[in-house]
């Protein structure tokens, strides 16, 4: 009921400023009613304020163990990439930056609590996050939705999950605060499972990730836990108590940014992925699929209509006949399995897709894939989260812009049309080899 409300929500009512007001003050209820109940159980345990603090900042003595297996380090990558540009005003983008790649590194802590659907560690009088966070700026959904508060001058949080907390002796965190978008599980949680495969003593430790994930997260779950560990779900907003739990740094991180009511803004982050880290999970599920033999599949990637998803390709019925009539595959990624995207992806040369959650499938594709990706253009968007992740895995990834529709959406959600005539000409130029 909760997701066809959801749909519903998002798909049509989002649109008028009534209903994400209606929104918003139900979120504000909520808040209210979690701040009464934390302040009736205000001598429980667990209710406590705990100093942010940065996962690399953990001295090791408060580790049982402690590796690094990667400094932090800034590496150059290239601006986004358009096909169109010129159509749409573009200042010049042909440049290179820097972008910092946070450090990877293994800890084993003793006594922590995990809440479901975040990624906070809450450590004694501490809570843990990723080392990209922002404190000053990021905001968490439990934090929007008042399951914490952030008292950002003190440097503070107060967790108001005061539920009874069931506990194990051994486990890795692996739940997060994106898992339930396929983009941020292949980017943010299961490079993780790999990364934790190469620790043979942690062999018989269970995997905690989030529950209620689609079917075909769990089954890439299976697909690399080379040991067979067990598998528990946590609910989301519940919190789990792990006497020995092994935490993974972030190998990427996108910050939460809530709907408001009038003005909805964009992130202005620029995403980094650390290179070693994808480059070689990428070759790994190659391997494990022996998808040793280039092929020249040519693959296109829909952007389903149902779960959820706004941000539609007007004419995208168009586009694919087009694709079809020039031998492409045509996809819907959340129809197949995990295995079976693997072998559609990885035997790709070509990939062509609306951005979305799809497009992460980049990761299965053997280096040097081309990627075209269809996005909108608007004010102040940003495109780097596509672009800077085909980088460090070694494709290449050109943009072709098309126009939004105008609606009362958030302006990242509003669906948008492709140019027939720049597509083709790009699809052309990618054949041809001449991008």
């Amino acid at each position: 009921m909760a997701g066809i409300i959801l749909h519903i929500y998002r798909g049509f009512l989002s649109r008028f400023v009534v209903f994400r007001v209606a929104r918003y003050a139900f979120v504000l209820l909520m808040r209210l009613l979690r701040h009464i109940k934390s302040t009736s159980n205000i001598f429980n345990s667990d209710y406590k304020r705990y100093q942010l603090v940065k996962f690399k900042s953990l001295s090791l003595e408060e580790c049982l163990f402690s590796k690094v297996i990667l400094r932090s380090r800034d590496y150059k990558t290239d601006s986004p990439k358009f096909t169109n540009k010129v159509n749409y005003n573009l200042d010049n983008t042909d440049s290179s930056f820097d972008v910092s790649a946070a450090e990877i590194s293994v800890k084993l802590l003793n006594n922590v609590s995990i809440l479901g659907g975040s990624f906070f560690v809450f450590l004694d009088k501490k809570v843990v996050l990723p080392e990209q966070c922002d404190f000053d700026k990021d905001t968490y959904s439990a934090e929007y939705l008042g399951l914490v508060t952030i008292n950002r001058k003190k440097g503070e949080m107060k967790s108001t999950a005061v539920e009874k907390l069931d506990e194990y002796d051994l486990g890795v965190s692996m739940v997060g605060q994106n898992a339930f978008n396929y983009a941020h599980w292949m980017t943010e949680i299961l490079p993780k499972l790999y990364i934790l495969n190469k620790y043979t003593a942690f062999d018989d430790y269970p995997v905690f990730v989030d529950a209620d994930l689609p079917d075909n997260m769990y089954e890439s779950i299976h697909v690399l836990n080379k040991t067979n560990r067990d598998i528990i779900a946590v609910k989301k907003w519940e919190k789990v108590r792990i006497r020995n739990a092994v935490i993974i740094s972030q190998p990427s991180y996108e910050p939460y940014i809530p709907d408001g009511i009038i003005i909805r803004r964009t992130s202005d982050t620029v995403n980094s992925f650390s290179k070693e880290v994808f480059r070689e999970f990428s070759s790994h599920i190659q391997e494990v699929f022996s998808l040793n033999n280039r092929s020249e599949g040519k693959v296109y990637l829909t952007r389903n209509s149902g779960n959820n998803n706004l941000r539609r390709v007007e004419n995208e019925s168009e586009i694919i006949n087009y694709l079809q009539s020039i031998n492409f595959m045509i996809i819907n990624g959340s129809s197949l399995s995990f295995s079976e995207q693997v072998e559609v992806c990885g035997s790709a040369s070509i990939i062509v897709a609306p951005i979305g959650a799809a497009l992460a499938n980049m990761i299965l594709a053997k280096k040097e894939c081309l990627v075209i990706a269809l996005a909108p253009f608007y004010q102040d968007a940003k495109y780097h989260y596509y672009s800077n992740l085909a980088q460090i895995l070694g494709h290449k990834l050109f943009y072709v812009l098309g126009r939004q529709e105008i609606s009362g959406y958030h302006l990242m959600h509003r669906s948008y049309s492709i140019d027939m005539k720049d597509l083709k000409k790009v699809i052309k130029m990618a054949i041809d080899c001449e991008l």
